[in-house]
């Protein structure tokens, strides 16, 4: 429990995933949170593109690769 509150790179993705959430849902109830559930991390697997080929997960990873790769970088 210590490494997940202590692991700066996981804050960080877990950062991008809440922007993005909040870009999504603009400026509905939903938009503008300052956190999310756990529980959010399936929802965010099920989101699928326009082209149904990616989710947003998927699409968060590679961002979080292209822009800042050591947000994915995870202790083992």
């Amino acid at each position: 429990m210590t490494e997940v509150k202590e692991c700066e790179s996981l804050h960080k993705f877990f950062e991008v995933l809440l922007a993005l959430g909040n870009y999504l849902n603009g400026t509905t109830a939903r938009g503008g949170a300052y956190g999310f559930n756990l529980g959010s991390l399936t929802k965010m697997a099920e989101l699928k593109s326009i082209d149904a080929k990616t989710t947003l997960l998927e699409y968060a990873v590679g961002y979080c690769q292209k822009e800042n790769p050591k947000a994915i970088e995870f202790p083992s």
